[in-house]
């Protein structure tokens, strides 16, 4: 599956995709107007990179 379905089926990105590593985002607007807003966040790398165990709630 393509990383740009919502785009190849006419919908506007809304802000360029971000890539930290640890988390991935990207933004658009649907054909009816709605924005969506899709993140992943992988906690095990989050650690590689602040170096220290965190505690999520």
């Amino acid at each position: 599956m393509s990383k740009n379905k919502a785009r190849e089926a006419g919908g506007l990105e809304e802000i360029e995709p971000q890539d930290y590593g640890w988390m991935y985002g990207r933004s658009f607007e649907g054909i009816d107007g709605h924005i969506w807003a899709i993140f992943h966040m992988d906690e095990s790398d989050i650690i590689k990179v602040i170096g220290t165990q965190i505690e999520f709630i």
